[in-house]
């Protein structure tokens, strides 16, 4: 039986088909029925007055198990990937999103507390819950979870409970009844305001931080103009000196912009309002489809190693840009660099969050208030110096960064796990050992171990000052360098850690039958599997090999990628 219009609770009206055709979904579910306690709100928002902070929420359901906050993806095709990010295939078009529940979870934990607030401990228990309208089917590593919603089980799910059993407190009329003089009271409300900043309409969120929010918005008039627009949270019950420093900081990002200038690699400043509609804004460039730095390395973890190194160059050459300008600033994290692979297929990367940099000339100028606009992961690539006085930080403060950064290109990882396993990493065995070394997690990356411990030396002064000498003379100087010649080398005695002629490192002997030896290689980030011959009459055998899988194509067939000339013999592999 379908709910009845009584009990939906709408708010603005959605512009997006496949957002309304989800939401009928769930109204028209065999499973749901006509009756108490069931309420459902559509697309309202949850105003916390104690961070300043507004969600959008997509549907709120209450039924005998709880109420359920439930957000909403449509994205069509197969669903693969694990609790941090997600991959939807579709017809060959891969898409990558995070993990959606966190985020509902964390909107689900404000919203009980706002209830708790308002009804004391005996209010409907608060579950997040991701509804999937239009996958067709489910690969996450692990199975799926409880709290994913299917097409097929939405109905059912929100009724019985995601994994089926009762709640501890059951919802019964009463409670419903209170439930529904207090939404109003908690700051939950329909979403039909638009909230505009300097001529640009808000529109989604892509990034919410330690007192700040930051949205894609339209301008008002003319919709092709876009703008990223940050603004700095000023909380209801917020003291005079926190929203005085919030108007600083806001105030700070925008003339550190225009002290800094354009430059290709530094999102562009657009203009600052003062007094936006959830506080003070600054506005950007609106960069559009860019991800933070980890995000867009989990989106294509098959970079090539010159493209890594491409991309570490700008963020490099757009930080020597701040530092001529005489800026500093101060949280080079992932969530820093906005990264984009743009219609021509080259990668473009812009700089981003000045609101906690200082000016070199006189650093104190800097927001004092600097922790408390900073994040945990940020905090992975700060400098020992920065986490223990902020206003100490040096040029060479930000080359720490950089060198943090250049591990998470380089090998697609951050630094460390907790901050405390990355000053054990970042200390050494012995002394003179001392900064991170790619290779301790990619042996082939072992050449440029002594550029990025150089970069990452726990103790500023050995670190170099100048970041673009430190790029140009220790990390191509690495690169470039030239060795032994490889054709020489013999791939049958080759050993792990050996470079064999065009880059292929040796990570490990396979194995050896009566033709060949089979070598675990790697090149570029990539393993394959390479068969040396025993000698020069195993060799032609393999060429005969060679020919006949080159004409060959099953999908229970390893594919021939080359055939390769190493020590003068024949080798089939990459």
């Amino acid at each position: 039986m379908a709910l009845s219009e009584g009990r939906i609770h709408r708010g603005r009206a959605t512009p997006y088909p496949w957002e309304r055709q989800a939401l009928d979904l769930v109204y028209k579910h065999a499973s749901l029925s006509d009756t108490d306690p069931h309420q459902a709100w559509e697309l309202h928002e949850l105003y916390d007055p104690s961070s300043g902070r507004l969600y959008e929420l997509d549907l709120l359901f209450l039924s005998r198990q709880g109420l359920f906050l439930v957000e909403i993806k449509s994205h069509p095709g197969v669903l693969t990937g694990d609790i941090v990010d997600w991959t939807i295939s579709e017809g060959g078009r891969r898409r990558t999103i995070e993990c959606p529940y966190p985020g509902a979870n964390l909107k689900a934990k404000v919203l009980g507390d706002l209830l708790e607030r308002q009804l004391g401990h005996e209010r409907p228990y608060v579950q997040a819950a991701v509804f999937l309208s239009n996958v067709t089917d489910v690969r996450l590593d692990g199975g799926r979870p409880p709290w994913l919603l299917l097409p097929d089980d939405v109905g059912s799910k929100l009724v019985n409970g995601l994994d089926g059993r009762d709640a501890r407190r059951i919802v019964n009329r009463p409670m419903m009844k209170q439930l529904l003089q207090a939404a109003h009271k908690i700051g939950l409300r329909p979403s039909t305001t638009a909230r505009v900043v300097g001529g640009y309409q808000l529109g989604d969120l892509v990034d919410d931080g330690e007192g700040y929010q930051e949205h894609l918005a339209k301008n008002a008039v003319v919709e092709t103009d876009q703008a990223r627009v940050r603004s700095y949270l000023v909380p209801a019950a917020t003291s005079a000196e926190r929203r005085a420093q919030l108007h600083r900081a806001a105030k700070r990002e925008a003339q550190t912009l225009a002290q800094i200038g354009q430059h290709p690699g530094i999102l562009a400043y657009r203009s600052f309002v003062d007094d936006g509609p959830l506080g003070p804004a600054v506005l950007f460039e609106a960069f559009e489809d860019s991800l933070p730095l980890h995000a867009f390395i989990r989106q294509e973890p098959n970079l090539t190693f010159d493209e890594r190194l491409g991309l570490l160059q700008q963020i490099v050459e757009a930080v020597a840009h701040c530092h001529r300008s005489g800026v500093l600033h101060r949280n080079l994290s992932p969530a820093s660099v906005l990264v984009r692979r743009g219609s021509d297929g080259r990668i473009h990367v812009r700089l981003h969050r000045f609101q906690t940099a200082a000016w070199i000339e006189h650093s104190s100028v800097g927001t004092r208030h600097f922790h408390q606009l900073s994040q945990d992961v940020d905090r992975l690539y700060q400098a020992p110096e920065v986490l223990a006085d902020p206003e100490k930080a040096t040029y060479e403060s930000d080359v720490f960064s950089v060198g943090c950064l250049a591990w998470l290109v380089l090998t697609g990882q951050h630094p460390a796990a907790t901050l405390a396993e990355r000053e054990q990493r970042i200390k050494g065995e012995k002394d003179g050992e001392g900064g991170l070394r790619p290779s301790a997690v990619r042996s082939d990356l072992a050449v440029l171990d002594d550029a990025i411990a150089f970069a990452t030396a726990p103790n500023l002064h050995a670190r170099p000052d100048a970041i673009a000498d430190w790029f140009n003379g220790w990390v191509l100087d690495a690169l470039t360098r030239p060795t032994q010649p490889e054709a020489e080398a013999d791939p049958r005695e080759a050993q792990k850690g050996d470079t064999l002629q065009g880059g292929l490192r040796v990570e490990r002997r396979l194995g050896s039958g009566g033709t060949a030896l089979v070598l675990h290689v790697r090149r570029e980030g990539r393993d394959f599997a390479l068969k040396v011959p025993h000698d020069a009459g195993c060799g032609e055998r393999l060429l005969s090999e060679a020919k006949a899988l080159r004409d060959l194509r099953h999908e229970h067939i390893v594919a021939l990628r080359d055939v390769v000339i190493l020590g003068g013999l024949p080798c089939l592999g990459p």
